[in-house]
C-alpha cells in the first residue's frame, strides 16, 4: 500500500544537461511548469507555516497578558524563568554558572541541572539580530520566536504523510488537519516553553526513524534522527520517555520479526550512536548521566544482541536474555551513578507506578503516595476527562480512530509495511500516554492526524475521503468556541508583581509558593527561595522542607525562612482553603491543618504571630515582613477570605471542609457581601465594613443606597473626604434621596448637596438640606444666607431675617447676607435701614455685577425716605 511521493520535499531540484539545439526550445517549454509543479507543494506547506505561526501570534496578542510596552507577566511559572535566562542571553548579560537568584542561597548549576537549549538559541539569536538594527522588545521577540519555531513541526508531519499516504496533496491536507486543532497552538499561547523548542526535534526524530523502515529508504534518515533526538535530550527532560517508546519499539520489532532485524539495527544504532555522543559532549547529559540511564543501558542491549546474535547464531531468547542482562548487570556495576540518575526522573516514574497502581484516581489518603507523586500528579500530569479529550480532538479522534481500526486490521492480516506499523505503534503508545498526562496531547495530535491518511489509500474512494476530511477541517476551523479557552493563571498576580516591586530592595530575597516566584523573580529581579524546576531533586526536597514547615510551628518555619536568608514571605489564601487532591495539604500528606501550625496563624491568627509582620493583604495575598517589624504600621484593608468569624464560630480549630467550601462559593456573592459588610459595621468595624461597601460600589456604581451606606461607613471610620465624594455621588444618581439616610455631621455634605437640588429646581429637596446644614454649622454663612433666601421667597420674612442677622453676628461681613438684609428691609418699608445695609454690600463687593441694580435700589430708598 506504501508509495513513493510524486514530489520529495527534500531533493534538491536539477536541469538536463542536454547541449542539442533542437531540443532546446522543448525543453524550456517543460521545465517551466515542471519547476513550479516542484515549488508549489513547498510553497503551500510555507503558506500552512506562517498561518498557523500567525495565528499563535495573534491569539497571544490577544490576550489580557500582552502589552506591546510591558512584558510584565507576560510568561508564568517556569516559561517565566526560561524567559529570564534567554532575555539575559539576549542582552549580552548572560547566565552565571550558579545562579542564586533563582535558587537562594545555596544556587543552581544552570548548564548542570537545568536543560537551557531554548534559551541558547533564543537569546542567541535576538542578539545577533540586534547587531543589524533589530530593536524590538524582547517580550515582543519573544512571542514571535516560540510561535514561529514551534510551527516548524508542520514539516516532518508533511514529510511522513506525502511518505506514507501517496505524496503531496495528501501531506498539505493532514498538515491543515494537525494545524487546526487546539492542541496545535493552545498551549503556545502566552508560552515560552521548552516543549515548543523541542517538538520539532522530536517529532523530526521519531519520523526518520519510521521513514527509514520503507524498503526503499535512505540512508541518511537514521543519522538525521540520531541528532535530532540528540538535540531534544538536551533541550527538554520528557525526551528520555519518548527514547522509552521508541526503544521498546525497536526491542519489540526486533525479537518478532527476525526478517527485519538488519533494518531495525540500521536505523537504530546510529540514534543510539548519536545520543551517547551526546551524552558526553553536553555538561547537562553529562551531569545527568544520561549515558547511564536506564533507556540507553537498555538501547546498548538491543545493538548488543544483534552484535552477538549474528556472529554465534543466537536464538530469540537468548538475543532477549542479552537485551536484558545489559542494563542489568551494568546497573549492578554502577549502583551509585545510577541511583543519581533515577533520583533525577523519580518524580515522573512514581507518578507513572501509582497512576497504574490506583487506575488513574486519586486515593484520598495521600500517605499511601510518595512525596514526588502527590506534587507532581497535577496540573498537565493529570488524565484528561472525557470532555476534555472532545474538546481538544473533536472529529480528529473519530478520524484517526477509524483509521487505526483500519491499520490494526491490515496489521492482522501482515498487510502492513514496517514503516505504518511504527506509526500505528506511535499513535496507540502516545494514545495510552495521554490516558495518563494530559501534556501528552501534542504527541498524540501528531500521530493523530499522521494516521487520517490511511483514507485517502482507497482508490475507489480517495475522493470521498477527501471531500470528508476538508469538511472536518472546515468544521474545526467554524468551531469558533475552541478559541474561549483562557490560559488560567493566579490570580491578582499582577498587583502582587507591583507591589514587591515598589515596597522591597533589590536584594530582598521573596519566600513564594514555587509556581508564583518565578514572576517575582523574573520582572521585579529580586531573588527567590524555591522555582517549579522540578527535574532538579535538590528543588523538590526544599519544596517538601517549605511545606513540612508550614504545617510545623511558626518558629519552625522561621527558622527555616531564616536558613534561607528570606527578608519577605508572600502568602497566598489558596494554602489553607484550598481542599482537593492538588492542595497543599494533600501535597504535604496532610488532612488537616492544626491550629497550633504556622499556616493557621499565616491565614486567621496574625496576632498570634512573633516573627512575620503583615504589611499588605489583598483578597488573595498577604505579604510578611520577617524578623524586625517595620518602621510604621501599615494600613492593611480587610478582606473576608482571612476572617475566621465568618467560618466558624471557635477559634480554636481550622474549619471543617465543608464549612471552607461554603464560604468560598458564597464569599463572591454580591448579597452575602452585602450582608457582611452590614454585619462588619453592626459589630463596629468600620474599617473593615467600608472597605466591603468600596468593592460592592466598584461593581455596582449607579446604586445610590450602596453609596450611602458605603459613606456612612467611611465616615465612621475617620474617612470623611472619601465618604464626602460617595454621598454627593449617590445624590446625583438619585435626586430623591432622602436626607434622613444620610448619616454624616459633615455640613458641607448637606450645603454642597443643597446647592446640586437647587441648581437642578428641586428647591424643597434643597431646602432641607440647608436647613440640616445650618444646624450642623451655625457658622455655615453660605448655607444660613441661602436658607434666608428661600425663607424670604416663601414669604417666611421672620425666619428669612433670623437666618440673615445670624450670619451679621458672626462678624464674618459675608457681602450677600447685607444684600439680602437691605432687600428685606426694603419691602418692610425700613428704607433708612436698607440703605445702610446695601450699601454696606456695595462697599464689601465694589466689583459685584449687580452693582447698578443695588444703586437703583439704594435710591429708591433714599427718594422714599426724602418724601
Amino acid at each position: 500500500m506504501t508509495t513513493r511521493p510524486e514530489i520529495d520535499l527534500f531533493l534538491m531540484l536539477s536541469c538536463s544537461g542536454n547541449d542539442d539545439p533542437s531540443s532546446r526550445s522543448t525543453h524550456t517549454e517543460i521545465l517551466v511548469p515542471q519547476t513550479l509543479r516542484k515549488f508549489l507543494p513547498l510553497l503551500a506547506l510555507c503558506a500552512i507555516y506562517l498561518t498557523l505561526s500567525a495565528a499563535k501570534v495573534i491569539l497571544t496578542q490577544s490576550s489580557p497578558y500582552y502589552s506591546p510596552t510591558d512584558e510584565t507577566n507576560l510568561h508564568f511559572t517556569e516559561n517565566a524563568i526560561q524567559y529570564r535566562y534567554a532575555k539575559l542571553i539576549g542582552e549580552g548579560i548572560g547566565i552565571p554558572d550558579v545562579d542564586t537568584r533563582v535558587q537562594h542561597p545555596e544556587g543552581i548549576r544552570v548548564g548542570r541541572e537545568l536543560t537551557i537549549a531554548l534559551e541558547r538559541v533564543s537569546g542567541s539569536i535576538f542578539r545577533t539580530l540586534t547587531f543589524i538594527g533589530y530593536d524590538t522588545p524582547f517580550h515582543v521577540y519573544s512571542v514571535y520566536f516560540i510561535a514561529f519555531f514551534s510551527s516548524l513541526a508542520v514539516f516532518p508531519l508533511y514529510l511522513a504523510a506525502s511518505r506514507l499516504w501517496g505524496g503531496w496533496p495528501t501531506g498539505l491536507l493532514i498538515t491543515v488537519f494537525y494545524s487546526v486543532m487546539p492542541p496545535a497552538w493552545l498551549r503556545t499561547v502566552t508560552s515560552f516553553s521548552r516543549e515548543d523548542f523541542t517538538l520539532t526535534f522530536l517529532f523530526a526524530g521519531m519520523v526518520c526513524f519510521g521513514l527509514s523502515q520503507l524498503k526503499d529508504r535512505e540512508r541518511w534518515l537514521p543519522w538525521v534522527a540520531g541528532i535530532t533526538l540528540s538535540i531534544a535530550a538536551g533541550s527538554w527532560h520528557i525526551t528520555n520517555f519518548v527514547l522509552v517508546i521508541l526503544f521498546l519499539y525497536a526491542a519489540a520489532i526486533y525479537l518478532l520479526y527476525p526478517d527485519e532485524r538488519q533494518t531495525v539495527f540500521d536505523a537504530f544504532w546510529p540514534i543510539v550512536l548519536s545520543l551517547f555522543l551526546a551524552g558526553l559532549f553536553s555538561d547537562l547529559l553529562r551531569n545527568k548521566l544520561f549515558v547511564t540511564s536506564t533507556t540507553m543501558l537498555f538501547g546498548y542491549g538491543i545493538i548488543l544482541a544483534h552484535v552477538m546474535g549474528e556472529r554465534y547464531t543466537l536464538s530469540r531468547p537468548l538475543r532477549l536474555g542479552v537485551i536484558l542482562a545489559v542494563p542489568i548487570v551494568i546497573h549492578v556495576a554502577l549502583s551509585s551513578l545510577i541511583a543519581e540518575n533515577y533520583r533525577a526522573y523519580s518524580h515522573a516514574f512514581d507518578v507513572i507506578y501509582y497512576k497504574l497502581r490506583f487506575a488513574l484516581v486519586k486515593p484520598e489518603d495521600p500517605t499511601l503516595m510518595t512525596y514526588d507523586a502527590r506534587g507532581m500528579w497535577s496540573s498537565s500530569f493529570r488524565s484528561p476527562t472525557p470532555g476534555g479529550v472532545w474538546t481538544m480532538f473533536s472529529t480528529l479522534l473519530i478520524v484517526s480512530g477509524g483509521a487505526a481500526v483500519l491499520g490494526v486490521k491490515d496489521l492482522v492480516h501482515r498487510k502492513l509495511s514496517a514503516a505504518e506499523r511504527f506509526f500505528l505503534y506511535a499513535f496507540f503508545a502516545f494514545g495510552f500516554g495521554y490516558i495518563f498526562f494530559d501534556r501528552i496531547q501534542v504527541f498524540f495530535l501528531f500521530f493523530a492526524a499522521l494516521l487520517t491518511g490511511r483514507w485517502l489509500m482507497f482508490p475507489g474512494r480517495k475522493m470521498a475521503a477527501v471531500v470528508g476530511l476538508c469538511a472536518f477541517i472546515g468544521y474545526e476551523i467554524y468551531n469558533d468556541t475552541r478559541f474561549l479557552i483562557t490560559i488560567h493563571r493566579t490570580p491578582e498576580l499582577p498587583a502582587l508583581v507591583d507591589w514587591v516591586r515598589g515596597n522591597t530592595e533589590e536584594n530582598d530575597v521573596v519566600l513564594a509558593a514555587f509556581h508564583i516566584s518565578p514572576s517575582i523573580l523574573t520582572y521585579t529581579n529580586r531573588p527567590i527561595v524555591q522555582h517549579p524546576k522540578f527535574e532538579s531533586h535538590v528543588i523538590r526536597h526544599k519544596t517538601e522542607r517549605f511545606l513540612e514547615g508550614l504545617f510545623s510551628s511558626e518558629e519552625a518555619f522561621y527558622k527555616l525562612a531564616r536558613e534561607w536568608e528570606a527578608d519577605w514571605y508572600v502568602y497566598q489564601a489558596s494554602m489553607a482553603l484550598d481542599t482537593s487532591t492538588e492542595s497543599p495539604r494533600y501535597v504535604s500528606g496532610r488532612t488537616v491543618v492544626p491550629r497550633e501550625s504556622a499556616l493557621f496563624a499565616f491565614h486567621f491568627a496574625v496576632e498570634d504571630l512573633k516573627h512575620f509582620h503583615l504589611v499588605h493583604q489583598s483578597s488573595y495575598y498577604r505579604i510578611f515582613k520577617i524578623g524586625a517589624p517595620p518602621a510604621a504600621k501599615p494600613e492593611i484593608t480587610y478582606q473576608p477570605v482571612f476572617d475566621l468569624s465568618l467560618f466558624t464560630t471557635r477559634s480554636d480549630v481550622m474549619p471543617d471542609d465543608a464549612q471552607i467550601e461554603k464560604v468560598r462559593h458564597e464569599i463572591g456573592n454580591p448579597t452575602v457581601r452585602a450582608q457582611l459588610a452590614e454585619a462588619l459595621s453592626n459589630q463596629g468595624r468600620y474599617q473593615e465594613a467600608a472597605a466591603e461597601y468600596e468593592r460592592l460600589v466598584a461593581k455596582r456604581q449607579r446604586d445610590p443606597a450602596l453609596r450611602v451606606l458605603a459613606a456612612n461607613t467611611l465616615e465612621k471610620s475617620g474617612r470623611t473626604r472619601e465618604a464626602y465624594r460617595h454621598y454627593l455621588r449617590a445624590l446625583t444618581t438619585d435626586p430623591k434621596l432622602s436626607v434622613q439616610r444620610i448619616d454624616t455631621d459633615n455640613p458641607a455634605v448637606f450645603r454642597d448637596g443643597a446647592r446640586y437640588l437647587l441648581e437642578s429646581g428641586n428647591v424643597s429637596a434643597g431646602k432641607v438640606w440647608l436647613e440640616r446644614a445650618v444646624a450642623l454649622d451655625a457658622e455655615d454663612v453660605e448655607a444660613a444666607t441661602n436658607l434666608g433666601i428661600l425663607y424670604a421667597n416663601e414669604r417666611e420674612t421672620i425666619r428669612a431675617r433670623q437666618m440673615f442677622e445670624r450670619v451679621v453676628s458672626t462678624g464674618t461681613d459675608y457681602p450677600t447676607v447685607y444684600l439680602q438684609l437691605g432687600l428685606l428691609d426694603q419691602t418692610e418699608g425700613k428704607h433708612e435701614s436698607a440703605v445702610r445695609m446695601m450699601g454696606r454690600y456695595l462697599e464689601l463687593a465694589p466689583a459685584a455685577p449687580n452693582r447698578r441694580a443695588v444703586r437703583n435700589a439704594i435710591q429708591k430708598s433714599r427718594d422714599l425716605l426724602g418724601g
